[in-house]
């Protein structure tokens, strides 16, 4: 099956499950994250304010606030199909719908933050795998911030399980994840080993 038949198949298997049983596991998932050594130990956090039916982050950004971390989400450059970072201290009044309608920092309420002051990246995408393959949503924009922009910074595939498959397609300009994150547990990409649920 080839990747675009693959991401097409797996937002359907994730449209249709109840938002009741997504709400479950996305407490599930930030109960996971709000353990996980590695997120803990980051300075600054880039998450996403999450859209339609993917993983909802809104407890998860809380929890990261709660710690006293810094957080950022990004703001979409359409034009250069790049982004720019922004730090967030209240997703109540500093969001705005940005590209596709999806929550993103107002500019004008927010401070920039520059990519490499980033410990670890929340990554949002359509289909993961063990190996820490991931497909989007087929703009590419967090591919070109992690190869070009946060190349030091940890990734975290950030999901709900059934949206991992046994194998992801992978371009060459595809950027692997570190660990993988869902109500399930994590799983180690580059062990394969994985903990939890």
């Amino acid at each position: 099956m080839d990747g675009e038949k693959i991401r097409q198949r797996m937002l359907a298997l994730r449209d249709r499950a109840g938002a009741e049983e997504r709400e479950r596991w996305s407490r599930a998932a930030a109960a996971v994250l709000s353990g996980f050594a590695p997120i803990l130990a980051a300075k600054t956090v880039l998450a996403f304010a999450s859209f339609r039916s993917e993983i909802d982050t809104g407890e998860i950004i809380n929890d990261i606030l709660a710690r006293g971390q810094r957080l950022c989400l990004p703001l979409s450059q359409v034009a250069s199909r790049g982004m720019a970072v922004y730090e967030i201290n209240d997703p109540e009044t500093q969001l705005r719908p940005g590209y596709c309608r999806i929550p993103e920092p107002d500019p004008a309420l927010c401070r920039e933050v520059g990519a490499d002051e980033i410990d670890a990246v929340l990554v949002p995408g359509s289909v993961f795998d063990g190996n820490g393959g991931r497909m989007g949503y087929g703009g590419g924009f967090y591919d070109r911030f992690l190869a070009h922009r946060a190349s030091r910074a940890l990734r975290i595939g950030l999901a709900f399980f059934l949206q991992l498959t046994a194998r992801v397609p992978q371009a060459s300009h595809d950027q692997k994840m570190d660990y993988i994150v869902s109500e399930k547990g994590v799983i180690d990409c580059k062990s394969g080993r994985r903990t939890g649920g």
